[in-house]
């Protein structure tokens, strides 16, 4: 059964954060997710080139070391290191955002993907 987590209200959790076994639930099935996400994102290992700087590249990049960075927040989390764990986030999403833009229509992503 899915954790109550994954759609709790951030408000809800701020004012109860101290319930340890939904914690370990989350825990086990985010790894579990992460480990998923890696093992498919990995799958494109070896098909790109050294000197390859294409989109497609750039996204797979930016989507591992995203994945890895929320792998690395898992663990903060789990050793309750909050504070380390949300700035680690940020990483991860700014990571997202800047794979969104190489994915996005706009006509200078080429110029600044070079």
């Amino acid at each position: 059964m899915a954790s109550f987590i994954w759609g709790r209200d951030p408000q809800e959790a701020y004012k109860n954060p101290y319930e340890y076994e939904a914690q370990n639930q989350f825990y086990r099935e985010a790894s579990e997710l992460l480990r998923l996400l890696i093992e498919h994102m990995t799958k494109k290992s070896g098909t790109y080139t050294r000197d390859d700087q294409s989109a497609g590249k750039a996204i797979w990049m930016l989507s591992l070391d995203s994945l890895e960075s929320l792998i690395d927040c898992l663990d903060l989390l789990r050793d309750k290191k909050h504070r380390i764990a949300g700035r680690l986030f940020r990483d991860a999403v700014e990571a997202m955002d800047t794979a969104s833009y190489f994915n996005s229509n706009d006509i200078k992503k080429d110029k600044y993907l070079r």
